[in-house]
């Protein structure tokens, strides 16, 4: 058991933001009691007096609300940061530990309370205000809020490399807490409307209803209608020194509790109109500005007393908190279900209209910690609006592009991936599975397979093709079309996100497999996530336990998917490992009606790459006037059809009447064909395949950590990729990306830092060795991005 500060829980305390909005107080013994329940709540088969000990170690010499804000945050920040020669800096040896802090608290806070013990200041009077912040705040915030260790070998490195380079990473989700939180305050009215238009998605109803009772758009807009005017009021008390009487608070707290909506106010910070009075347009610091407004706070602290201020601070860092736990991945929000609800809130959607900013951000407050980066974005039904997208997104580009080259910094050369969407089969059609899906997938490819042919400088910024979203929603085969009709198109690079999250890992290895088999991946393409191949087995058991729930066909796929890796890959003394495969193949396709040879089952696995919607037209001249028809296509099915079982099969899987048994749930056992040495030995096949390939995996450390079956990076599947590599060689290249840097509350530098970090402190690795992982990543992301 780890001996932590249980005041991390401070801002997920939804019992105390509840007491705040009812009556507007809080005691610190109801305080105290949540950070103990909370902590509690993290592992309960822990005795609570292991429990109370961590809490007595916390609430040392802390009694009250202005305690936990000024001595609580400040011992956070000092365990996990330090100020050196004015930057602020995570510890080496903390630096995994406090990407596990900010999933709890935006570090903002935590960085503006470190600076003010270490640099005290003077308020009183305008000019100050000013110095400070241009000398102590905006260089270390001036466009990010997460901060760095300070590596010499590593930063060394970055400077001669000139940033490194993120090869995965989507735009729609790249905004840190700390400056969607500013749109919020902004415009909290936009933020209301754009969540009434998802409120009703299911999983963004689960997300608000698992997180705090406040979450419907209405409540969530009191909220933030609350903190706007909560921190115009702490700034002008601040400012004019003014204490409110016992009266008046009691009436401004009345004010807050009923606020519903806002009459005018102000679109700006209100530091911003105090530091700038003459200017009238947004400000271009907002996250500084807010850093100094909590330096003013921990400053006015330090020297006043005044329990008021100190609960409408914490109010309204409760309320920010509940905005962070709704836009960062939580520690216990494991999978990719718990990621996905991120993605379909909206809640970015504001923060996210330029571009500029985002590359800004990631770039980092120094403007060199990318040269090369991969964007991920949805592509358009039309050509018109594609190059919509792609005029905006350039402007925004060459903005970024001007600034970095006034400042002397590097200009990272930025290029688009085109991601397809999986999804549900929600219209489900009666001949045809993901018909829907499969024609929407259609077009957009042709969209940019026309746009291609025109070889328009714009399109020239899409280097690649991609397929992202739930494993669960949609498999390799609905895109496998529409992929192979791209590469004909003249595009030449692909990846595909698969073996991310999974029911077994088998089905994991065999979406790996389908992703490069049916989409026709070739050398130097890449596979996304691909976790199941490193994952250790037994920590994946160990979590799922001996027998597990899954659909009967997903679980006959997955057979025949072992049957055709064994006799392909001859994996070592298969004899009686296939005549058991079989048995079961036999006796699961006769309970879903399709009792054929387990050739012709897996033949016809197999023949799912091709367009159903073309397979069950008997001629060409029906099948061309069809949304889907292309005529290599076509030509690829006339040998389908050759083998009359395989049709039949294939059309029996389609057919909506016999999708009831398939999608029947069953239960296996995770115990001889599938004990922790034979899927081992199946990752092992697959990972042959793609080094055969020379097909690339990749990584993504923290999204890893919070979607896979890992608590922390001592499980993280690199390390097993590392350990086969070096017995036999027959793993494939690793690159290394970001994925959602805003949900995942990370950047390029600090994915390569926390690894770097977790072999030097956690596998004592010299810094050396831990430098050579790093290097290896970096060249073969240098060498494999899709340029």
């Amino acid at each position: 058991m780890v001996a932590e500060n249980i005041l991390k829980h401070l801002l997920c305390d939804d019992e105390s933001l509840m007491a705040y909005f009812r009556s507007g107080d809080l005691s610190i013994d109801d305080l105290r009691r949540r950070m103990f329940l909370k902590q509690r709540d993290e592992d309960r088969s822990i005795p609570d007096h292991h429990y109370r000990l961590q809490e007595e170690l916390t609430f040392k010499s802390i009694n009250s609300i202005r305690d936990v804000l000024s001595i609580g945050i400040l011992r956070l920040a000092e365990e996990h940061l330090e100020v050196t020669n004015g930057t602020i800096k995570v510890k080496i040896d903390k630096q995994n530990q406090w990407q596990d802090l900010i999933t709890y608290m935006p570090p903002l806070i935590l960085q503006m309370v470190l600076l003010q013990k270490k640099h005290p200041l003077n308020f009183s009077v305008k000019d100050d205000l000013e110095k400070y912040y241009s000398d102590h705040i905006l260089d270390n915030v001036r466009h990010t809020a997460l901060c760095e260790p300070d590596i010499t070998p590593f930063s060394d490195f970055l400077k001669k490399e000139n940033g490194f380079d993120d090869l995965h990473i989507h735009l729609n989700g790249t905004t840190e807490t700390d400056i969607v939180w500013q749109g919020f305050l902004t415009a909290p009215k936009k933020i209301h409307d754009e969540l009434l238009k998802v409120y009703n998605v299911p999983g963004v109803r689960e997300q608000f209803e698992q997180e705090s009772h406040f979450l419907t758009p209405n409540k969530f807009f009191r909220l933030l209608n609350i903190a706007r005017k909560i921190r115009a009021e702490l700034c002008f008390n601040l400012i004019s020194k003014r204490k409110l009487n016992r009266k008046n608070q009691i009436h401004f707290i009345t004010g807050l509790i009923r606020s519903v909506n806002i009459e005018g106010g102000s679109y700006r910070h209100p530091l911003g109109k105090i530091l700038n009075p003459s200017t009238l347009i947004e400000s271009q610091y907002p996250v500084a500005e807010e850093g100094l407004l909590y330096v003013m706070l921990f400053e006015d602290m330090a020297n006043n007393q005044d329990a008021f201020r100190d609960k409408l601070f914490h109010f309204y860092l409760l309320i920010l908190g509940l905005a962070n736990r709704l836009l960062v991945q939580q520690k216990h929000q494991f999978g990719f279900e718990q990621f996905q609800k991120h993605t379909l809130n909206s809640l970015r959607e504001t923060s996210e209209l330029r571009f500029e900013n985002r590359l800004f951000q990631l770039h980092g407050n120094k403007s060199r910690n990318l040269h090369f980066l991969e964007g991920r974005f949805s592509p358009k039904n039309s050509e018109g609006k594609t190059i919509e997208f792609l005029t905006a997104f350039t402007a925004d580009l060459k903005k970024f592009e001007k600034e970095c080259s006034r400042l002397g910094a590097v200009i990272p050369e930025v290029r688009l991936v085109a991601h397809f969407i999986k999804r549900k089969d929600l219209n489900s059609d009666r001949y045809v599975r993901h018909k829907e899906l499969r024609k929407e997938v259609w077009l957009k490819a042709k969209v940019l397979g026309y746009l291609k042919k025109k070889d328009s400088k714009l399109v020239r910024r899409i280097v690649g093709i991609d397929a992202a979203a739930s494993e669960f929603d949609a498999s390799p085969e609905v895109f496998a079309p529409a992929f192979r009709m791209l590469r004909r198109q003249e595009f030449k690079h692909f990846t595909f996100h698969a073996g991310e999250d999974f029911h077994h890992l088998v089905s994991g290895l065999r979406s790996i497999f389908e992703a490069i088999e049916f989409n026709d991946l070739r050398e130097g393409d890449r596979i996304g996530h691909a976790t199941a191949t490193g994952l250790s087995p037994m920590v994946w058991l160990n979590a799922i336990g001996s027998t597990l729930l899954i659909r009967q066909g997903e679980w006959l796929d997955n057979l025949l998917f072992c049957r055709y890796l064994i006799l392909r890959s001859h994996i070592d003394d298969p004899a009686d490992y296939l005549t058991q495969l079989d048995i079961d193949i036999q006796r699961l396709s006769a309970k879903l009606g399709i009792a054929f040879p387990a050739e012709d089952l897996q033949n016809a696995w197999l023949a799912r790459r091709y367009c159903p919607i073309l397979l069950k037209e008997r001629s060409i001249r029906d099948a061309i006037n069809l949304i889907t028809f292309d005529k290599t296509e076509w030509n690829d099915l006339a040998l389908v059809r050759q083998n009359n079982n395989v049709v039949t099969i294939l059309e029996h899987y389609h057919n909506q009447s016999n999708r009831e048994a398939y999608d029947t749930i069953t239960t296996v056992e995770n115990i001889g064909l599938f004990d922790a040495e034979n899927l081992q030995r199946l990752q092992r096949a697959v990972l042959k395949i793609m080094k055969d390939k020379n097909i690339i995996i990749e990584t993504l450390p923290s999204s890893n950590i919070r979607i896979g079956h890992h608590r922390d990076f001592s499980t993280y599947q690199l390390w097993n990729w590392n350990k086969w590599a070096a017995e036999d060689g027959n793993v494939p290249l690793i690159v290394l990306g970001t994925d959602d840097p805003g949900i995942f509350a990370t950047n390029i530098y600090n994915e390569y830092a926390s690894l770097y970090c977790y072999l030097t402190t956690q596998k004592k690795q010299l810094p050396a060795e831990a430098m050579q992982t790093i290097v290896t990543l970096h060249k073969n992301g240098r060498k494999h991005r899709f340029g």
